[in-house]
């Protein structure tokens, strides 16, 4: 599967992967990379730029086929998902699409 196909079966639209992108280089740090992630999938998915039954696990096996960033499955950083600097830069983000 190439990556149009596999970008095609977690973003709905394009400009989700445009918006994705943007998030992780804004937010991704190695010491909190599944923690930052995971902020970025739920968002968007609440958001409804990820398509609805993508699970998280499809989600991190996609970033880690085709990203730079990998991210390690074992590692248990949940406690700094959701922080008020990755909202606020999620909702910047958001807005500067949104104004496009």
């Amino acid at each position: 599967m190439d990556l149009t196909e596999q970008t095609n079966k977690i973003f709905k639209e394009k400009i989700g992967l445009e918006f994705f992108l943007n998030l992780v280089e804004a937010i991704v740090h190695e010491e909190t990379c599944l923690a930052d992630y995971s902020f970025i999938f739920y968002k968007l998915r609440e958001d409804g730029v990820i398509i609805r039954d993508t699970s998280h696990k499809d989600y991190i096996d996609y970033i880690n086929k085709n990203f730079s960033k990998k991210i390690p499955h074992t590692i248990r950083q949940l406690n700094n998902r959701s922080t008020d600097r990755k909202i606020e830069i999620y909702n910047i983000e958001k807005s500067k699409l949104l104004s496009d």
